[in-house]
């Protein structure tokens, strides 16, 4: 869909729907070959359905792979896949979150092992440096540890300032 829109609508397009459970997560791909695609394709069979679960793939490239000085080691990839999983019975928490896992897995031989953190949830401390790439980390670890040395900012995707 290509449509003008408020910036405030477009920021909230993929939030969670009210009442609903959800788990996402997301992997950055060097390339999109039939196989991968297949794979992926073939990831939707264990989608929690009905529901509002998103099984989104994004095009990348152009302006967004240009380097920056920011700390974003994905902006070479020129895919990104994002299961987006969103249900409402409890029961279904570990079949959604088992299938956000299978589509990343499915489409792992592609991965460049970075990823965007505001597509993931708490997938560990390993995940947090691919967000960020391990050079930006090390450098984001010393400010850390200047600033923030008893890691009083500790929430959504910590920082460690005690990491090696």
């Amino acid at each position: 869909m290509v449509a003008e829109m408020p910036y405030a609508d477009f920021q909230c397009m993929l939030d969670d729907p009210p009442g609903h459970r959800n788990y996402w997560s997301a992997e950055y791909l060097s390339g999109f070959p039939d196989e991968a695609v297949a794979r992926y394709c073939d990831s939707v069979a264990d989608m929690v359905v009905p529901s509002p679960s998103m099984h989104a793939v994004f095009p990348l490239g152009g302006v967004l792979s240009e380097p920056t000085g920011w700390p974003v080691p994905w902006r070479g990839a020129p895919w990104a896949v994002h299961p987006f999983g969103v249900w409402t019975d409890p029961a279904d928490d570990a079949r959604g979150r088992a299938w956000a896992h299978s589509v990343r897995e499915a489409v792992m031989p592609w991965s460049i092992g970075a990823v965007y953190l505001n597509f993931i949830g708490d997938e560990g401390a390993d995940r947090v440096v691919a967000g960020y790439g391990e050079e930006n980390y090390r450098r984001l670890v010393e400010v850390k540890r200047s600033w923030d040395p008893g890691n009083l900012f500790h929430h959504n995707h910590n920082i460690d300032p005690h990491a090696a």
